[in-house]
Order: C-alpha cells, then structure tokens, then sequence
C-alpha cells in the first residue's frame, strides 16, 4: 500500500513539475491522455458535481449556438476543432483534479503545491542565470523568462500562512521557499502574478484569521510585501526598473479601448486597448439577438492586418486577452453573466461552506482561484484557452471536490446521531 501510495505521488509529482515546461496545446493533449489513465484506473468512474456550479453548461452551450447562428470570421471545420479544444480546456483539467483527490490527501497535495513551485522555480532561475545578459534589456528579460508559473503566486501565500493550514514547516525551509518563490514572482515582471499573490493573500488572511487579529494581519502582510518589493526596486537596474514601473503605471491605458487608434505605432504600443476597441465595435454592430445569445463557439474578432502583430495572418482573432469580450461575442449576456455566476457563485458557495463545516482553512484555496479567474479574465484571456491555467484549473477541480465531499460526509454524520 505505502509503495503504491508512493508511486502515486511521483507519477503526480512528475506530471505537475512537466506542466510548466511544456506547449499549451501539448500540455491539452497530455491532459487527456492523464485524464485517459485516471479513467481506466477507476473503471471508467467520474466524478459528478465538481464545482457548485459547473462550468460545462458554457461549453454545450457555444457548440450548439454554433449549429444556429452565423459566426464572423472562419468557419472550416480545423477552426472549430480549435475553438472547441480551446472551451473544453477546464473541463478536462477540473475532472483530472477531482480525481487526484481519490488518490491524495490534501496535507499531501499542499507539500505537492510547494515541491513543484521550488522545483519549476529552481529551474527557471538556473535558466535566467545561465542566459545572465538577458537582464540588460527588459523586453529580453520578459522573453526568455517565459510563461507565468502561475502555481508560484499560490504556493508562496500557502508558505506565508503556513499555520492556517497546519504546514510542518521550519523557518530555515520557509524562508527558503519565500526568497525563491518572491524571487521569481519578480524577476518574471508580471503584474498578474503580482495581483493574484496580494487576492490569495487576502482572502486567506480575511477567511483564516479569527475577527480581532484580522486587520493587524493584513497590515503586516502589506508592510512585508513592500519591503520585500522595495528591496528589488533597489537591487534591478535602472533601464528594466523604468521600464518595468512604467508598464504598470501605464496598465489602464493599455487595456483601455477609448484611445485614439489613428496610426499603427499606437496600435502596436496599446494591443490589448486595439483589442477591446474592436470587440465592442463588432459587438455594437451586431443584432439585439446576437447580443444576447451570441455567434457560438467560432465566431472571431475582426482586426484586420493587425492580427499579424500576434502571429493570425487571416485577419480574426478567435480569442482575446480580454476574456469577458471574447465570452461576449461568442456566447453573448446569456455566456457571460453565467461565467461571471460560476466563479462569483462558487467562491459564495464555498464561504458558505467554510462558515458553516468546521472553518476548513483550505476552503480559502478555491476561493482564491475563483477570485483570482474573475480579475484575471480581464487582462489573460481566461481559462478556456488550450493549455492555460493547467496547474489552478486541476487545484480548483481538486479542492472544490475535497471539500464538497467534506461538507457530505459531515451531513451523513450529523443525520445518523
């Protein structure tokens, strides 16, 4: 049993670490093959009701708008297979969390969180120290530091709030794991990453700590987390340091779609504001039924010759940073106030489970991923490209089902007595 057990976690442990090195779309079709394994391995038994609310209503819901609506842009059979990947994406990796929760412990699933954010992050910094000239240019930094390890964000709140979730951590190993894990949360220069560290923070901070304590705590986490940012403002130089602190200075004009679009230097400067312009231009344009039942699953974004800026040469965007426009035009209200529902609906859910079950601390977790999913769409596409998200969509699958299946078990408990 214990070799078995053992196993398990390296096969795990293997899987979670090759996930922040791999393609989107390769890290899609090794999904389904985990997914596949895990399948035979239970006879073909799934879990029912991972989330509260579940997110495959939004899938069924475009593949059958697609059958009665005319999408703009192309419309060949390839284009909807890549569309239909693309939405199908969290319901492949929310069905391979609950599963692991069949095979793993959630103290044991925690330790997980924090080997393989050190082993990526391990990693990543011996690649950015072997390529060091990199950090005399930001825009080279940026390239060669990659994707967001976006498991690190997490893994550093779990190591900060260790207590709340019984973590057997010494200091020497925790502040290891803190120097690294801010580290790269730094060096990688995302403000996304940044935001959802300070939201998982938070919400743990605010659903862990008892009511007279709270507001000292929050204090101090802001103290230390400017410290710790002040110290690397110092250390970085200047060029990347200007650079850097422009682009978030700057974050609002970038997203914004009320710029002037008068020449291609303000396009290419304000991509993700072009891309908003042009959704809700197409949007505008589009009938009182379009607005509100969408053009399905493959309906595209017209950018013309500017799609070459992010390598589509036929002119449409199928998807844009913007999450919620994308869910707009392919789904209309009817698509994006459900997605809206199915985070903001479960993260409820789950505080209400947290208030009434015992105070699980680790029902801050998927909290904090549905938090974090709800301010994220806004600026990284959501989770519902091929791919992305791999690591928070199988955490989100695991917890939520770990602590459904809690709050049942409490239920059966409290009928028979």
């Amino acid at each position: 049993m214990n070799n078995t057990k053992t196993t398990t976690r390296i096969f795990i442990l293997i899987y979670f670490v090759s996930i922040g090195f791999l393609s989107g779309l390769t890290n899609y079709f090794l999904g389904l093959v985990i997914l596949f394994c895990l399948a035979i391995h239970f006879k073909f038994v799934f879990p029912s009701k991972i989330l509260f609310i579940s997110y495959w209503p939004i899938f069924l819901y475009l593949m059958f708008i697609s059958l009665v609506s005319q999408s703009t842009g192309p419309t060949d059979f390839m284009y909807f297979l890549k569309n239909s990947i693309n939405f199908s994406n969290p319901i492949i990796f929310l069905t391979i969390g609950a599963m692991f929760s069949w095979v793993l412990d959630k103290k044991s699933m925690i330790k997980m969180i924090l080997n393989v954010a050190l082993i990526v992050s391990l990693l990543h910094i011996v690649y950015l120290a072997i390529n060091i000239s990199v950090f005399s240019s930001f825009d080279e930094l940026r390239t060669t530091s990659g994707t967001q390890i976006d498991i690190v964000p997490l893994a550093l709140a779990i190591v900060l709030f260790r207590k709340n979730f019984d973590l057997d951590l010494n200091k020497k190993n925790a502040l290891f794991y803190e120097i690294i894990f801010f580290a790269i949360l730094l060096i990688t220069f995302s403000r996304t990453m940044l935001i959802v560290f300070i939201v998982y923070s938070f919400i743990i901070i605010v659903l862990s700590t008892n009511d007279d304590k709270r507001f000292l705590k929050i204090i101090k986490f802001f103290l230390y987390f400017l410290v710790i940012f002040g110290l690397f403002y110092l250390l970085i130089p200047d060029d990347i340091k200007t650079t850097f602190f422009n682009k978030i200075l700057n974050s609002f004009q970038e997203i914004s779609s009320n710029n002037a679009w008068s020449d291609s230097a303000d396009i290419t400067h304000d991509w993700r504001g072009f891309e908003n312009y042009s959704a809700l231009f197409q949007f505008s344009n589009s009938s009182l039924m379009n607005k509100i039942f969408g053009r399905g699953i493959m309906d595209s974004i017209f950018v013309g010759i500017y799609s070459s800026l992010v390598g589509v040469s036929n002119g449409y965007l199928p998807y844009l940073h913007n999450g919620y426009f994308t869910l707009l035009l392919k789904g209309g209200f009817i698509i994006l106030f459900y997605y809206i529902f199915f985070l903001l609906g479960n993260a409820f859910k789950h505080i209400l489970y947290f208030k009434k079950y015992n105070k699980d601390s680790f029902a801050s977790l998927p909290i904090s991923i549905l938090i974090g999913f709800f301010i994220t769409t806004y600026f990284t596409m959501g989770p519902f490209v091929r791919g992305i998200s791999v690591w928070l969509l199988i955490l989100l699958g695991y917890f939520s089902y770990s602590l459904k299946n809690s709050k049942d078990n409490i239920l059966n408990k409290e009928s028979k007595l």
